[in-house]
């Protein structure tokens, strides 16, 4: 790894070496402002039926930070009849052949994002929501609004990137098969593995079974909350409101205390909150639909018999019904209230799912868009209180309830957080696009022993990429010095993968500088651009490029196809 120092005192080297340079261009718009603490709110305005509310003006409403008025810094309706959609900035721009971005430079309308949750779902729910699922993806025949379709199992997975076009949809769902979850806790199975235990361990078993039940547990909040924070930075840096439509059951906030034996009992509070204003930040709000349907407290799968393979009755039928029944209360509590902290609405106990999937979808697609700059500007990392009124009668609002007033720059980063962070994002199935990034492979040059390698062995052979980096100057953060300058540092890494997504080569570089105010101002309009090199001795089929602000730690990547650099 290498530390150089940009100064920009020569013309840039712009990305633009394949077209030609647009600096009238607007940048970019960014959904954190990290040096301005812009706090960003997207509410939903509903009448007794459900149905939204047009016509609002900036006037009607007002926004309350812990009890103090605040002012607002800017006021957008977005939906049907508003004459905006989300993302309108950047509307009709294009890239020149071979060049690629982390974000979506014609976006139209509202983003959703659908979530197969299969670690915290039965196979057996998984198989009816999957069903319920297609029958609400076959019944668009127009094209839809932005959707992508992920999945959780013990990592998140990307089952069809932002489309369109419901075939798409359509063919991703029809694919994906239902999973088991090691993770998963089945009562009725851990049961028989009890009662095929011989009698003198019975007891044992049954005590390391609620042991395992709450590890168990334990990491499956933990791996949804990591996806939750990974889709959070794979969709927060694409303006407008994104909502998150998770399809899902039976995700604990609260290890229940007969689940738990030697392990304390934990509640997720705190981490809830953090994934919460990581979502409330990347203007995501969630929209969680039960898989299971309308269900009772016995479940589908439950068989009446107790550990013991007899059937039960009386008190210890009641205390298991009992039992079900909060499990079931504590996933609902779950759903709304991870809900409630974005700003979304939580659908359960129907069994139309996909009807609750098109209402979630409907809901967030019209709303309004309102900023402010905090009256406090005491960053102190506690947790702030939003409130919205408005100036119409009978209806209803749905928006964040606050935020973490951190400041999201790291001065004391911890030793080796730079790398781990870069290496995951190096290694995620998704791009990031916190910092916004553009790149493409200007030059390329080939040599196999004293002869360029054929065509048809592409990515053989010792080659030299001259690589190009164009990132958004809005979604870095800057340094005002004493001096009057402004500061700035990012990593910049270039990595190749073959066909079996390994690396086969990397280059990373530390970029830091300082730049005079009339450098700034104008690199602020052109964007901040780089060139660096990659020295590759292997097949590859794949680029990736990143560049994180060091200062925040936020990221942006993005992936170059070999074929293009041929």
């Amino acid at each position: 790894m290498t530390t150089r120092l940009v100064q920009f005192l020569s013309p840039l080297l712009l990305l633009a070496v394949n077209a030609p340079a647009q600096e009238t261009e607007k940048p970019p718009s960014s959904t954190i402002k990290v040096t301005t603490h812009l706090v960003q709110v997207d509410v939903v305005v509903t009448n007794g039926k459900g149905e939204s509310v047009p016509g609002l003006t900036l006037d009607d409403f007002a926004i309350i930070e812990d009890g103090k008025p605040q002012k607002l810094a800017s006021f957008t309706a977005y939906g049907a009849g508003t004459g905006a959609s989300s993302g309108t900035a950047d509307k009709g721009r294009s890239l020149p052949p071979g060049v690629f971005s982390n974000r979506s430079l014609n976006p139209e309308g509202a983003i959703t994002i659908i979530l197969l949750d299969a670690l915290n779902t039965a196979v057996v729910d998984q198989a009816y929501a999957r069903d319920q699922m297609l029958k609400y993806a076959t019944a668009q025949h127009q094209p839809v609004q932005r959707t992508a379709i992920l999945g959780l199992t013990n990592s998140l997975l990307l089952l069809q990137d932002l489309t369109t076009d419901p075939k798409l949809l359509t063919a991703a769902l029809a694919q994906r098969m239902p999973a088991y979850s090691a993770l998963l806790n089945d009562p009725d199975l851990d049961r028989m593995e009890i009662r095929n235990a011989c009698a003198q361990v019975a007891q044992v078993v049954e005590r390391f079974e609620q042991e395992l039940t709450a590890q168990r547990i334990d990491m499956r909040v933990q791996t949804t909350f990591a996806a939750m924070q990974l889709i959070a930075r794979a969709y927060g840096g694409l303006p407008g409101r994104k909502n998150l439509v998770w399809v899902s059951a039976a995700f604990p906030l609260m290890l229940a205390p007969d689940q738990i034996n030697s392990l304390s009992s934990r509640y997720y509070g705190e981490e809830l909150r953090r994934t919460a204003s990581m979502l409330e930040r990347a203007q995501i709000a969630v929209y969680p639909v039960d898989a299971r349907g309308l269900v009772g407290p016995a479940g589908a799968s439950f068989t009446g018999l107790n550990r013991a393979g007899r059937l039960m009755s009386g008190p210890e039928l009641s205390g298991e019904l009992a039992n079900r029944a909060n499990l079931l209360t504590s996933s609902h509590g779950a759903m709304q209230e991870i809900a409630e902290q974005t700003g979304g609405r939580a659908y359960y106990n129907r069994n139309d799912v996909d009807h609750a999937v098109a209402l979630a979808i409907a809901d967030g697609s019209s709303y309004y868009a309102l900023s402010y700059y905090p009256e406090n500007k005491s960053w102190n990392g506690k947790y702030r209180k939003i409130s919205v009124k408005v100036s119409r009668d009978g209806v209803r609002l749905r928006h964040r309830r606050g935020y973490l007033a951190s400041d999201l720059t790291r001065p004391n980063e911890p030793q080796g957080q730079r790398k781990r962070e870069i290496e995951a994002a190096l290694g995620d199935p998704m791009l990031q696009t916190m910092i916004g990034l553009e790149g493409a492979v200007i030059s390329t040059k080939t040599v196999t022993g004293s002869t360029e390698a054929p065509p048809s062995s592409p990515g053989s052979g010792k080659r030299t990429l001259r690589v190009g980096f164009k990132v958004d100057p809005g979604s870095v953060s800057f340094e005002d010095t004493q001096d009057g300058l402004h500061s700035w540092s990012m990593e910049l890494v270039a990595a190749a993968f073959d066909e079996n997504r390994k690396i086969v080569g990397q280059i990373s570089e530390t970029l830091e500088g300082k730049l005079k105010p009339e450098t700034y101002n104008k690199l602020m309009q052109q964007g901040l651009v780089f060139n660096t090199n990659l020295e590759l001795a292997s097949r590859f089929t794949r680029l990736r490029l990143l560049v994180r602000d060091n200062r925040t730690g936020l990221i942006g990547t993005l992936d170059i196809p070999y074929a293009t650099t041929n």
